[in-house]
């Protein structure tokens, strides 16, 4: 009776609901409905009203409407040809304490749906014996809807939003809200406009080599190329610190002296424009790194401290677009910027030449202890020109692929689903190279090498003394050098 009362079907007596949207004019069902008056039999036996052999009709008795729906379903008809394990109306809404739909202990409510319909989709006995198809619950886990449903979001997709409630139909029923000529309608409720080749693709996609050769090629290159050049920089910054260490540095600057007067004079590096650039692609680097990242590590514990916190969903969902629209921003700064006589100076400064190789080859002599002589680098190092090209690749391949992302009714309109799928995974991959390279190789050349650490001012202030110049661009000093003589003479 305790249950009862706290149900749905109690709490509509208690309030004296005469009938409900779900049985006109019929009142809630109490005890006799499901059990009858007389000849009151248990559950267990099948014969009694409440048997399960019998419960869809019983409940039939008040939800015609559902029942019929239920009847013509996928679950329906399985149950019609006697697949016992076919879920009738207690297996997804329970006994006694059935709830409704909107209550958040309900097993159908929003959060708690995916699980309730796991209980036999993910059954490896019945997924043997029946032939249900694998990985529902994986790849729904992995995806945007999957995410945001585990954190709280109740309003994205779950296993109802797609395949309804009572008339579930299998995909290949052109009734079926999940046949292709009908997906476009169904991801249309809360994608409006979205393209007709949503449907060219699979929604539940796991990405294996079988799946798909293309995508599974992409991820192993990306996982391959991440690896080995994470190593590279870590050997590089190990072999670095250890020729410092050794006292003969081949690329970290020497201390200065306090009476060094070249460690005191400063000479411009850097322009106010640009410095507010690189200002501003910190910042919209770090939004997009705090907002995204938890997306493609959701099982993370940081992960999930951060998509837990009150509200973080939503401002997740801010922040890293503000980070892309700043991103994109700068994109188009920059392309003005390298249109004015200094942005045209930089980067023809900027350009990979034969000499980047040969100082790549010297310094890797003087690491290995075959050299003492370290290669003398212009306005740029090699080191310097990699990360440019580096920023510029990433950051057209990220902008591509989140607005794909970001835009995806239109994007289905000409692109299908399964380059959507690529798209993603590209997004992910380069966000997650881009965080690597940033923390591990860019931090240590600017601020963390020895002579350098804890800070380089120069992306604050612009200003580099002649003593680090002379020993970081040593080509550089000495034109500037020539250039100081010149102008004394004149």
């Amino acid at each position: 009776m305790f249950y009862y009362e706290r149900s749905v079907h109690g709490q509509l007596l208690r309030k004296g609901v005469k009938g409900k949207k779900t049985a006109p004019g019929k009142p809630p069902a109490v005890c006799t409905d499901c059990h009858g008056i007389h000849g009151i039999r248990p559950a267990t036996d099948p014969h009694a009203k409440a048997a399960r052999s019998h419960l869809p009709e019983t409940c039939g008795q008040c939800h015609e409407q559902i029942y019929r729906e239920w009847k013509q379903s996928i679950h329906g008809r399985a149950w019609a040809k006697g697949v016992k394990e076919a879920p009738v109306c207690t297996d997804c809404h329970g006994e006694h304490v059935i709830r409704s739909p909107q209550d958040p202990t309900s097993l159908v409510h929003p959060q708690h749906i995916v699980a309730t319909c796991s209980k036999c989709h993910e059954s490896e006995r019945l997924q043997r014996r029946l032939g249900l198809p694998t990985l529902r619950l994986a790849t729904y886990r992995t995806s945007f809807h999957g995410i945001m449903n585990r954190y709280g979001v109740t309003e994205v997709a779950h296993c109802a939003s797609c395949h309804g409630a009572h008339n579930i139909l299998p995909s290949t029923d052109p009734r079926s809200s999940i046949h292709p000529t009908n997906l476009p309608r169904t991801c249309g409720r809360c994608h409006p406009g979205i393209g007709e080749k949503v449907a060219l693709g699979k929604v539940h996609f796991a990405g294996t080599r079988a799946e798909s050769p293309l995508y599974w090629l992409i991820k192993v290159l990306y996982q391959l190329f991440i690896a080995g050049l994470i190593g590279f920089f870590s050997l590089y910054i190990a072999l670095d610190i250890f020729n410092y260490l050794r006292g003969r540095p081949s690329h970290a600057v020497s201390p200065h002296h306090p009476n060094d007067p070249l460690s005191h004079e400063l000479v411009e590096r850097f322009t106010l424009n640009e410095r507010l650039q690189h200002l501003v692609l910190v910042i919209s680097f770090t939004l997009l790194v705090i907002s995204g990242m938890p997306l493609s590590f959701p099982e993370a514990g940081w992960a999930e401290k951060l998509l837990t916190f009150p509200g973080s969903p939503m401002w997740r969902y801010y922040l890293h677009r503000i980070g892309a629209v700043m991103l994109m921003a700068l994109v188009i700064w920059h392309l003005l910027y390298l249109l004015t006589p200094r942005g045209r100076e930089q980067l023809r400064h900027l350009r990979w030449t034969r000499k980047d190789f040969a100082d790549i080859w010297q310094m890797l002599k003087c690491y290995l202890g075959l050299s003492h002589q370290k290669p003398k680098f212009g306005r740029f190092s090699w080191i310097e020109k990699l990360e440019y090209y580096a920023v510029v690749w990433g950051t057209t391949v990220m902008v591509l692929t989140g607005l794909a992302l970001w835009f995806e009714a239109p994007f289905f309109v000409y692109l299908p689903l399964w380059v959507w799928h690529i798209a993603r995974l590209i997004h992910s991959y380069e966000a997650l190279l881009a965080f690597l390279s940033i923390i591990i190789w860019h931090l240590y050349h600017v601020h963390f090498k020895p002579g350098v650490f804890p800070m380089s001012w120069v992306w604050l202030t612009g200003k580099i003394s002649l003593r680090h110049l002379q020993e970081e661009h040593p080509l550089e000093f000495e034109e500037l050098q020539r250039k100081s003589q010149m102008g004394t003479r004149e």
